[in-house]
């Protein structure tokens, strides 16, 4: 429940410019559902690969794609602009 706890003090900072957040505000983490959807084990790279198919996935699989009346601005993975800008990173400090 990390996460969930990392978005709700995100939330609570008032602070909060998307959507999922915004919603966290107005009407509480109780009013949400939070569950694990899946687990994973294996290296590092393995387990972020898993992660990232698997966001994309959920995102497709439950419609949470805000233009379908959900929470998530990305298609999520490796479609995430988070996770392109984490990779410039890594590589910026990898020496790549």
């Amino acid at each position: 429940m990390e996460r969930m706890n990392h978005h709700y003090q995100s939330a609570k900072k008032h602070d909060a410019t998307n959507e999922f957040h915004l919603a966290l505000t107005q009407y509480g983490k109780d009013a949400f559902e939070w569950k694990v959807l899946d687990e994973f084990s294996g290296t590092k790279e393995e387990v972020i690969h898993a992660l990232n198919v698997a966001e994309e996935y959920h995102i497709l699989k439950h419609r949470t794609f805000l233009d379908e009346g959900g929470y998530n601005s990305t298609r999520g993975g490796y479609s995430s602009d988070k996770f392109a800008s984490a990779i410039k990173r890594r590589a910026k400090t990898d020496g790549r």
